[in-house]
């Protein structure tokens, strides 16, 4: 056991030999001793959803339920009519999403917004969640969060009549960069819109921030209420 034990502590040093020594870039790395580093498993930019593709899948799943938030909601149907497995929803990685897929999801948030919908969801994340609940936090948090989302891409879905709508999802590997979050497509106009703007410090901190198109809110300060993008004007 102890020689295992020894040849464990001599495998991990050689391994440790063979690693590249390099030297802190700022100085809370010099002070931590080690350099950090952002390692992303995925090398390849998410391939984005072409109209014809698109068309090709609906011709092959046939024809479905109409999106109307009942129990059939866009549920593939057989040749009889009668509604048979599940709906497939493909959410798309935000960078790979067309002007015309912001434009229907920025349509969609607005009518729900209209019809009063919007304000329900908001209601239900800030109070729905008991987070001093150890129970909730560590087994209910997660199944709790997929019927909110579930729940609320389905009222999209049924705003826009349109079963292909999804919400978006955001890889972050691909705008890795030390300014990446300020500069991401997401904060565009067109987008989700709030695109901040640095003044002072560099690429590597942001001292004073501002928000384009956009005010402080009146209730409160360290806020920013946004003038542009899917919630412009709200």
């Amino acid at each position: 056991e102890v020689q295992r034990c020894q040849g464990a502590v001599e495998r991990t040093s050689q391994a440790a030999m063979r690693m590249p020594e390099v030297g802190a870039a700022t100085p809370s790395e010099q002070t931590l001793c080690f350099k950090c580093e952002v390692a992303c498993l995925s090398k390849t930019k998410p391939v984005a959803f072409t109209a014809q593709q698109a068309s090709s899948d609906s011709s092959r799943q046939g024809a479905r339920w109409s999106p109307d938030g009942s129990g059939k909601h866009c549920r593939p149907r057989a040749q009889n009519g009668e509604v048979s497995g599940v709906q497939k929803r493909a959410r798309k990685e935000a960078s790979t999403m067309t002007h015309e897929d912001w434009s229907k999801l920025s349509m969609a948030m607005n009518k729900l917004k209209t019809e009063g919908k919007l304000e329900k969801y908001a209601t239900m994340f800030s109070e729905g969640m008991p987070p001093e609940d150890p129970t909730f936090m560590n087994f209910q948090n997660l199944p709790w969060f997929r019927h909110f989302l579930f729940d609320f891409e389905t009222d999209l879905q049924v705003v826009a009549k349109d079963c292909d709508l999804t919400l978006p999802y955001w890889s972050g590997c691909n705008e890795v960069s030390s300014a990446g979050l300020r500069n991401s497509q997401l904060w565009e106009p067109s987008h989700l819109g709030g695109k901040p703007t640095c003044q002072g410090g560099g690429d590597n901190k942001c001292e004073r921030a501002t928000v384009n198109s956009a005010k402080k809110c009146d209730a409160d300060a360290d806020r920013w209420c946004l003038g542009d993008g899917i919630a412009g004007g709200w």
